[in-house]
């Protein structure tokens, strides 16, 4: 059902931007979730698969998620897409490797 609004609302819109916020990122870093892990790497999968055709379809410009708390910035197929997870909370230390098309930052 929330696939389907959403697809509705990015159909209907004549914005000249288009964000879509969530809370799990499709892209992102750090050590709380390691991005080579298997578990972790499933959930950002399917993030990716479920969104990333609509983001493509409907030419949304950013994504914002959350939940790791680091700043990661991905430049995907001209899609910006960033982990902003500083809020309520220390940001952890960032792993010693950096994926493609990446900006990292930690506190």
């Amino acid at each position: 059902q929330q696939l389907v609004w959403l697809e509705q609302g990015l159909s209907q819109s004549t914005a000249k931007w288009k964000f879509l916020v969530f809370h799990a990122p499709g892209y992102s870093c750090g050590n709380h979730h390691d991005p080579r892990s298997e578990k972790y790497e499933k959930q950002m999968v399917r993030v990716r698969t479920l969104l990333e055709p609509l983001i493509t379809k409907y030419n949304v410009q950013v994504t914002f998620g959350a939940h790791n708390h680091v700043y990661c910035r991905y430049d995907v197929n001209g899609v910006q897409h960033l982990t902003l997870g500083g809020g309520g909370a220390w940001l952890y230390n960032v792993t010693d490797f950096k994926l493609p098309n990446s900006m990292l930052m930690c506190g």
